[in-house]
């Protein structure tokens, strides 16, 4: 019987926050019954691009598979979330990137003029590549997008260290449109960002946001990154 995957490129050498994000999607994936992976190594020059490796590994590994949840490991999931395998649709599935408005359009902007000639789509149809659920159909366009990185990763990292913006993001969301890939954004709840300015976290309430949504990705907090995540996984699994 194929077993949805859990899948997590491991892109920091051994530190405390990442341990707190592989420890909770392990164990909520066997509580699941899920198949959990992680890459230990990186493949690419730039790690974020490790994800779209996931068919060949699988493949390489001779794994039957359902579904597939990638998963950054600056994320922690709630053990009580409900199954988001169920939300897909079968389309490829991404949270909007509900962040820096000046980062997200910067990263629009660069990449259309540069490399994209020029082509433009909705900015509110720019999906998060931290959480993403996909299954054999997207193979292809997975592929793909791996295949355009090895094949332009000069032209992504000047572009990327030239106006200190993304890199795999970018490329997968101009892909995705140009390519007509059939998606579906899912809610907030499934990948909490910029939790400070959305006000999820609070001087009273610092983990208020774990009673609100079920994945929370810990971006754009510096310092706090590591208190954040070891009372999270603490509060959350202990």
């Amino acid at each position: 019987m194929k077993k949805n995957i859990v899948f997590i490129p491991k892109d920091q050498i051994k530190t405390t926050t990442s341990e707190h994000s592989i420890n909770s999607w392990k164990s909520w994936s066997h509580k699941n019954n899920y198949e959990f992976l992680i890459l230990e190594e990186s493949i690419c020059k730039d790690p974020s691009f490790d994800k779209f490796f996931i068919f060949d590994l699988l493949e390489e590994a001779n794994m039957k598979y359902d579904q597939i949840l990638l998963a950054n490991s600056d994320t922690i999931i709630n053990p009580n979330s409900p199954n988001i395998f169920d939300l897909s649709d079968r389309k490829l599935c991404g949270i909007f990137y509900d962040s820096s408005y000046d980062f997200l359009f910067k990263n629009i902007e660069n990449y259309s003029k540069y490399i994209f000639e020029d082509y433009i789509f909705p900015y509110w149809e720019y999906l998060d590549t931290g959480i993403l659920v996909l299954n054999e159909k997207h193979k292809e366009f997975i592929n793909l997008v791996k295949n355009y990185y090895l094949e332009n990763l000069n032209a992504i990292e000047n572009i990327k260290d030239s106006f200190k913006i993304g890199s795999d993001q970018p490329i997968f969301n101009f892909l995705m449109h140009l390519e007509k890939v059939d998606f579906k954004i899912l809610p907030y709840e499934w990948n909490m960002q910029d939790m400070i300015r959305k006000e999820a976290i609070s001087n009273n309430n610092p983990l208020l946001f774990t009673d609100i949504g079920w994945i929370y990705q810990f971006n754009f907090l510096s310092g706090h990154k590591d208190y954040l995540m070891k009372n999270t996984y603490e509060k959350l699994y202990r």
